[in-house]
């Protein structure tokens, strides 16, 4: 069985510090980071997502066998995330997006970046790692990002889950008044348009999803 409420930012932080502290009933207070992931796996499974295969989702920054000071929870890990983190005393990142720019693991030609080299050295000299879970947090029922984010932008009544791809039926208007809507919903400055301002969004198409979904991947910035 799962709950039908969408599972929020906040609640997503609930369920990793569920597997990152001890149970009363003597459990070791150190975990490792793989331990923690292990927890989350468990409760994953109990809600009737159990782990499979994704070219996503596992580690991409540090070692797993560190042990875990706290847990942060980002959209995405960021070198500002990692560095706000690792001030706030906690060393395991849990993401939902790609930890560098391609959304896989680092090809040889990016190990070269020095930014990229940076960002490794940081993890590995303060103990850190970043874990990702995307292939299997939108496995949820109901779907937890689009459902989310539904809730903040006022338009529940909008998403339709079943429909591939997954969009909001809203209310045909401007795309310069869909940016300033999703910009005040979010409560962010950093919305882009590109194009024709006055382009009319049709009340069902893919366009919309992709405005929301990338105003609010730079909101969470």
């Amino acid at each position: 069985m799962t709950d039908d409420r969408p599972l929020s930012r906040r609640g997503f932080a609930a369920l990793a510090a569920a597997g990152f502290q001890s149970s009363a009933s003597g459990a070791q207070s150190v975990l490792t980071a793989t331990q923690v992931v292990d927890r989350i796996k468990r409760k994953l499974a109990e809600e009737g997502v159990a782990w499979g295969p994704s070219v996503f989702d596992g580690f991409h920054l540090g070692e797993p066998d560190i042990l875990v000071r706290g847990v942060a929870v980002t959209f995405q890990p960021t070198f500002g995330v990692l560095k706000r983190a690792l001030a706030a005393n906690k060393n395991f990142v849990i993401s939902h997006e790609s930890t560098f720019w391609d959304g896989f693991d680092p090809v040889e030609v990016m190990l070269k970046d020095p930014v990229c080299q940076a960002k490794i050295r940081f993890a590995k000299d303060n103990r850190m790692a970043v874990w990702r879970i995307h292939d299997h947090w939108h496995r949820r029922k109901p779907e937890p990002i689009f459902t989310g984010l539904a809730a903040k932008l006022g338009w529940t009544s909008y998403y339709r889950p079943d429909n591939r791809p997954r969009h909001y039926e809203i209310p045909e208007m401007p795309l310069l008044e869909v940016a300033r809507h999703i910009q005040e919903k979010l409560g962010t400055r950093n919305v882009v348009v590109v194009g024709d301002p006055q382009l009319r969004v049709q009340n069902r198409g893919r366009l919309c999803a992709r405005v929301i979904e990338r105003s609010a991947r730079v909101a969470q910035l």
